[in-house]
């Protein structure tokens, strides 16, 4: 088994540690399920009102060429339309490439739907103003689908000076990566800084929780939150054990 190399970063401010991006390497996003456009979706009902079957939700499986939906047709349409609570996650990249994942939950199961992640490395020409991916799967899953979305895996967190310092700044960053940081940024936040940025943010209906997060490629996940000063943020360094762990409270949530 050959050895993990050191942290390059690191290593030259003195603290000598494992690279743990390297432990991981980036996976793309596998969906899973069936693709089927989103407005679709909305139509499912406990009988479909059209003149004429869309070809689309039959091939998916999920109604038959008479109207009437498939018994996993039945059962997405209860979760999609009528969820004891949502998750949603959104993700824009520096130029402008968005995407979405959507967990609706009812009686231990969920709705997942997802687009193609900006968060995880996708295939060379991928398109994200594609139609989404629809599967029906055991709540207890969601955390994990999740996780691979939002691209998460080992790296340091690294805490940074100043952590507070005005919006303006991290706002200028998200529009362009040489916009400069803080005029008093540490090494740590200058490391950071100069990572490549997605931002992302995670909502559920289970409670007043919305989350601003940034993914950088080398120095995992950082939170964005409001400083009591009006108009400045703070920045806190997210380990992916602490961001997993929100992962699996927030879906716990929405069971309950």
């Amino acid at each position: 088994m050959s050895e993990v190399p050191l942290d390059t970063y690191l290593l030259e401010v003195d603290e000598p540690v494992e690279d743990l991006v390297e432990i991981l390497p980036e996976r793309p996003f596998a969906p899973s399920g069936v693709q089927v456009p989103a407005e679709l979706l909305d139509q499912l009902g406990p009988t479909l009102r059209l003149r004429r079957t869309p070809p689309a939700l039959v091939e998916a499986g999920l109604a038959q060429r008479s109207g009437a939906l498939t018994p996993i047709g039945q059962h997405l349409s209860r979760l999609h339309r009528s969820p004891d609570h949502r998750l949603r996650v959104d993700a824009t990249t520096a130029d402008g490439q968005a995407g979405h994942l959507e967990a609706s939950f009812r009686e231990g199961y969920a709705a997942v739907l997802a687009t193609p992640s900006p968060l995880a490395p996708q295939p060379r020409g991928q398109r994200y103003d594609v139609d989404p991916f629809v599967d029906v799967v055991d709540a207890a899953q969601v955390p994990g689908v999740l996780a691979a979305w939002i691209g998460l895996r080992p790296a340091w967190s690294l805490a940074t000076e100043p952590a507070t310092f005005p919006r303006h700044y991290l706002d200028d960053r998200l529009r362009s990566p040489t916009a400069p940081p803080p005029p008093d940024a540490d090494p740590h936040l200058r490391h950071v800084w100069n990572q490549t940025w997605t931002r992302w943010t995670l909502r559920v209906t289970a409670g007043p929780t919305v989350r601003e997060m940034l993914r950088t490629t080398r120095t995992g996940m950082v939170e964005v939150r409001p400083a009591e000063t009006p108009g400045d943020i703070h920045l806190d360094a997210a380990h992916s054990s602490v961001v997993w762990a929100e992962l699996i409270r927030c879906a716990h949530a929405c069971t309950l």
